[in-house]
């Protein structure tokens, strides 16, 4: 018995597994494996939706939380592993270089 639509299953599956790898949108699993480009475009995208007054407020409050995660991983993306040590405060005052 023969499949008459192999290469369409094919790429089907290979489509499937792509996604279930990458996660759905916005899932947990999204924001571990989305780059930099990627997550700043959604966030962009995200943010028009949280400032469109003509929208639900929910759905607005939605976008708030989301925005939050875009933040805390794009912020973990950039940050390279390096501590952000806030607040800084050196001997010329708070948030001044101390190298004159």
């Amino acid at each position: 018995m023969g499949i008459k639509n192999k290469d369409a299953i094919i790429s089907l599956w290979e489509s499937l597994k792509k996604e279930i790898e990458k996660g759905s949108l916005y899932s947990e699993k999204w924001f571990e494996t989305a780059n930099l480009e990627e997550l700043e475009k959604s966030r962009n995208l995200v943010q028009l939706d949280y400032m469109n007054p003509d929208l639900d407020m929910d759905y607005r409050t939605q976008c708030l939380n989301l925005l939050s995660r875009f933040d805390t991983a794009i912020r973990k993306l950039k940050q390279d592993g390096t501590e952000i040590g806030f607040p800084v405060h050196s001997s010329n005052g708070w948030h001044l270089p101390s190298d004159d």
